[in-house]
């Protein structure tokens, strides 16, 4: 009994993995090499985002995952671009924000599929070229991850928070 569950498991986590893989080289293809960092961010989060949510009602965490997402392709690029002094300024910044939208519930870690993001896309440069695919390529990524949020929660409504409520209480 215990073989037939284990190879059930098994040939479950080798479909995942396939899919996985599968994502992360069409990922690679549509946004270029630079980019495939960002789809294994994107497939870390979405398999993240089916289980967990951000704490707040899910409309506004929609608009949140793909404001951050994009907000951290556009911020990587011009940390990039601006001297080393600014440039560590404007990341701890952008960092602070994107730890403190993201971790209304710390024992999820929801804040690490954002994190990776920016750790990834922040020690991957890219030329001015390359910028507007960086960007397209992150909105993309958010835009799948909160498909994902939305489709996996939005009959649940786990939470009714409001961001903006929260923001103004904690001000």
């Amino acid at each position: 009994m215990e073989t037939n569950i284990t190879k059930r498991l098994m040939i479950n986590k080798l479909i995942l993995l396939i899919i996985i893989i599968a994502f992360v080289n069409m990922f690679s293809f549509l946004f270029g090499t630079e980019n495939t960092l960002t789809g294994v961010t994107v497939i870390t989060g979405a398999l993240m985002f089916k289980d967990i949510d951000l704490g707040y009602n899910v409309k506004e965490s929609v608009f949140i995952t793909i404001g951050l997402f994009t907000f951290i392709g556009i911020v990587t690029y011009l940390t990039s671009q601006v001297g080393i002094l600014l440039g560590i300024l404007i990341n701890l910044i952008s960092v602070f924000m994107v730890i403190y939208i993201t971790s209304e519930n710390l024992q999820t870690k929801v804040f690490l599929p954002f994190i990776l993001l920016y750790v990834f896309l922040d020690g991957t440069p890219i030329d001015e070229t390359q910028a507007i695919m960086r960007v397209v390529a992150s909105f993309i990524g958010g835009v799948i991850m909160a498909l994902t949020l939305y489709i996996s929660h939005y009959k649940k409504q786990i939470s009714k928070k409001s961001i903006k409520e929260d923001l103004c209480k904690e001000i």
